[in-house]
């Protein structure tokens, strides 16, 4: 009956894993154990059954010592296999803690990956957003509408108007108070001037200053008139050229800025539009990882925009519904198996990942930065050719300061707005929190 409170430990050893062999091993030891001590017994029992048939008291003294022998053998051998089960109880209580402990760790590790990956997704949602507000923002649309209006020959918000400029130029060189040129009524001529300068030719045919090319083009035909006009000197016609080489100057600086503007703008479109492919293949490579070969039609989903992949398939909520279906594909009963799901390839989340996103979001802040300061450097330019035209006289000085006021303000609107659709805090926010569960 004692060795039942020995043997319970042993089978409860034997259900453990890592120590089968141990209670096995105890489980022979007691078995030679029990076999010892049932031979014992058998020994007194028989000492008891020949005791009337004993001749002397020696002879029973002797069997006594021997039982007695045997007895305190039996005893400490007991309470040597009670001490040693007694460690394992500790040793099994141990690794039960830390089997419990590396249960949870890998539990933990499962939802961390479910974590990232819909942090993940989140953040290339957000990233999304700021490229695509970026190409709408690249345009800036109000903003060069209304610079680009200086350009406009008709324009009077300098204080003057080209085609009335020109002809006080005219005038003061070339007619000199004479009704005709040529053999030209004033009129006439005046009439196709003032035609040239307000419908300048299209950049396309006459290359990137049409103004500029409106103004030479009046310049040449004067100097054509000048041939059948011994009235017109050459002196008249330099003249002519000098006067208005101010308002060359002016509309030439306008274009060049807006000209490079332009281009800087294409090359930071160009540079979003690369990045937003980079995002694609980031959505692409993550959606392949999670389903199932054959569950997603690849060359369908390659070719749709990056809003509709993320739309459709890979944001915060499309993914943890995915991740919610492969584990409950896990569930022994109603837990699930956490050390099965973490050798599912489809619920891994690469460290490379979080390199990935990092990337993405410095790239957003070098283009916004970029954008930014081509802004900046189209109003330093504009500021510094209306300043100059102020200076050579053109136009009402007054008028001119409070264009460059107006332009300032407008900037710093479009700049505000930029920022807020923009939003690269948000972007960096994200990654933080996903880069945290890394």
């Amino acid at each position: 009956v004692s060795l039942r409170r020995y043997m319970s430990p042993i089978f409860k050893l034997a259900s453990k894993p890592g120590f089968s062999e141990t209670a096995h091993f105890l489980n022979k030891k007691i078995m030679k154990l029990t076999t010892h001590i049932f031979s014992l017994f058998f020994i007194l029992f028989g000492f008891t059954g020949n005791l009337d048939a004993q001749e002397t008291k020696s002879d029973t003294t002797k069997q006594q010592a021997a039982a007695s022998a045997d007895n305190s053998n039996i005893a400490g051998k007991l309470n040597t296999l009670e001490a040693t089960i007694k460690a394992l109880e500790a040793k099994l209580s141990t690794m039960e803690s830390t089997q419990g402990n590396q249960s949870d760790a890998i539990k933990q590790e499962v939802e961390n990956r479910v974590k990232r990956a819909t942090l993940f997704a989140d953040f290339l949602q957000s990233a999304n957003t700021s490229v695509n507000a970026m190409l709408l923002s690249s345009n800036l649309s109000a903003y060069l509408n209304d610079v680009s209006a200086l350009n406009n020959p008709n324009n009077q918000d300098l204080g003057f108007r080209l085609a009335e400029q020109v002809e006080k130029v005219m005038e003061k060189n070339i007619f000199k108070g004479r009704g005709k040129i040529a053999g030209q009524e004033k009129s006439r001529f005046m009439g196709f001037v003032k035609n040239i300068i307000n419908s300048p030719i299209t950049t396309a045919i006459a290359g990137v200053f049409p103004v500029v090319s409106s103004i030479a083009s009046v310049t040449n035909m004067v100097a054509g008139a000048a041939f059948g006009d011994k009235d017109i000197s050459v002196e008249d016609v330099a003249g002519l050229s000098a006067d208005l080489k101010i308002y060359v100057e002016h509309y030439e600086g306008l274009a060049t800025a807006s000209y490079e503007f332009n281009v800087a703008n294409i090359t930071i479109k160009a540079k979003l539009e690369q990045l937003q492919n980079q995002l694609s293949n980031i959505a692409l490579d993550r959606i392949k990882a999670m389903y199932e070969e054959g569950k997603v039609d690849e060359a369908s989903l390659a070719a749709k925009k990056l809003s509709d992949i993320l739309d459709q398939y890979f944001n915060a909520t499309k993914v943890e519904d995915q991740m919610k279906i492969l584990l409950d594909g896990f569930k022994d009963g109603d837990k699930i198996n956490y050390s099965k799901a973490l050798a599912d390839k489809r619920l891994l989340f690469p460290e490379f990942e979080i390199a990935r996103a990092s990337s993405v979001a410095d790239h957003l802040d070098a283009h916004a930065s970029e954008i930014l300061l081509a802004l900046g450097n189209y109003q330093q330019n504009l500021e510094a050719v209306l300043n100059k035209s102020k200076s050579a006289g053109i136009g009402d000085a007054a008028k001119i300061d409070a264009r460059i006021q107006q332009m300032r303000k407008s900037l710093e609107e479009v700049v505000k707005s930029f920022e807020n659709a923009v939003h690269t805090k948000d972007v960096h926010n994200k990654f933080r929190r996903l880069a945290n569960h890394a």
